[in-house]
């Protein structure tokens, strides 16, 4: 028991505690009213007690914060986890691994995102889209089976979903393959977007400061087996459920 009660008695406390002792001691020798000394003895341990509580919260925190980065060592590590810490690295990232696809996957996305404040004219990287276009082109020459799928916001003004839809269709349409593009219209506005590449690989993507609309962080899973259940996920929950986009008569594919 008494090991008990030295175990959470910092030394500081215990400092502390003689301190507001002694302090009530000289007033009440020294003639001064005996409640006062008291008070100011009790005044001076609850101080103490709040600095040993701050003392132990900032220690734990600091603890915390260590396993914090030792989680991120380990997932580093492994390589199913690679953090995208700018808009540049982010898009580097997911046009790198479109070009490395072997020419059968699905490209599953979503262009979700809040785009108030952002011009329509940077709705996405047209680097991106004119490599996964050239991608799919080529899988489509090679009698392959690579197509791209994506669910577009309708919560925006016409004038960005229009810059969304257009981004992405002209592209496609350069390359003669819009057969290999699909879009579905959602009513759902969210914080971050997602890419999947196939079954290997996942992007989250999103804003680096809440009142902020434009993706310029991220992170990249490649474990495959939450890959493949966020892809079924991605079909069955947002897919399946939402209607195909209507291009206009003169986009007609």
């Amino acid at each position: 028991m008494s090991k008990s009660i030295l175990h959470w008695l910092d030394p500081i406390l215990v400092i502390g505690l003689s301190i507001s002792v002694a302090i009530g001691i000289l007033m009440v020798l020294s003639g001064n009213d005996s409640a006062l000394g008291l008070a100011v003895g009790l005044l001076s341990t609850i101080v103490t007690l709040l600095i040993d509580i701050i003392a132990r919260i900032r220690k734990a925190e600091g603890l915390f914060t260590e396993g914090l980065t030792e989680v991120e060592r380990t997932l580093q590590a492994t390589g199913a986890l690679k953090p995208l810490l700018s808009r540049e690295a982010l898009y580097q990232e997911v046009v790198q691994l479109i070009r490395q696809c072997g020419g059968t996957e699905i490209i599953r996305a979503t262009s979700l995102l809040r785009r108030e404040g952002v011009r329509p004219t940077e709705v996405v990287s047209a680097a991106y889209v004119e490599a996964l276009a050239a991608k799919v082109s080529q899988s489509k020459k090679g009698k392959l089976g690579m197509i791209y799928r994506t669910v577009v916001t309708k919560g925006l003004s016409n004038e960005h979903f229009d810059a969304v839809i257009q981004s992405r269709y002209q592209p496609f349409e350069k390359h003669k393959i819009l057969d290999r593009i699909e879009m579905h219209a959602s009513e759902d506005l969210w914080s971050m977007d997602i890419i999947i590449i196939g079954t290997q690989h996942m992007v989250i993507a999103f804003p680096a400061q809440g009142r902020s609309y434009s993706s310029n962080l991220g992170m990249r899973e490649s474990d495959s087996q939450l890959v493949e259940n966020v892809a079924r996920w991605y079909d069955e929950c947002l897919w399946i459920p939402t209607p195909r986009v209507t291009l206009p008569d003169q986009w007609g594919a």
